[in-house]
């Protein structure tokens, strides 16, 4: 069986979200029995992730919706490496990881800023605080690029096993 283009597209869409679907089941999963098992993290786990979430609740959907986009736009583009220029799936998958993570980076970063200026009256604005705005995020790239790395060196060998198996 031969998959046409527009088909593979929504193949490798598919696989990426599933996969990034259990990724989220296992991190609720490990948060919640984490939750219940340590106290300390009780109020680490409400003070970082629910309250803000909690508060600002438009941003944190803004930057939801945003991240799907950016999955399914690089997810389609992914296809276009391994269906149209024939190649093993494991390098654009990895490359495509690194990809959405970047675009991740620079989507929280660019809200970020905006939330500040535009709806933040308490937020000083000047040179310095710019700087150090931007500096904050020069050092947590990294941190993005790892978890992107990351995700791509392992989820692009099980990915493209699923989709060599169904483009078969």
């Amino acid at each position: 069986m031969t998959v046409n283009h527009s088909s593979a597209s929504n193949l490798t869409r598919r696989i990426v979200f599933k996969y990034l679907g259990v990724s989220a089941l296992i991190i609720s999963l490990l948060s919640y029995l984490f939750y219940l098992k340590v106290p300390e993290f009780n109020h680490l786990l409400h003070r970082l992730i629910l309250q803000p979430v909690l508060t600002e609740p438009i941003y944190y959907t803004i930057q939801l919706i945003a991240f799907l986009i950016i999955t399914y736009i690089i997810s389609g583009q992914i296809d276009k490496a391994i269906f149209q220029k024939a190649q093993s799936p494991y390098w654009p998958l990895f490359i495509g990881f690194v990809k959405i993570w970047l675009a991740v980076f620079l989507m929280t970063m660019l809200l970020e800023f905006t939330n500040r200026i535009a709806f933040n009256s308490d937020w000083n604005w000047d040179a310095m605080s710019l700087f150090l705005g931007l500096l904050q995020w020069c050092i947590t790239l990294p941190a993005f690029l790892a978890i992107g790395a990351t995700q791509g060196f392992f989820y692009a060998w099980f990915i493209g096993k699923e989709l060599t198996a169904q483009k078969r």
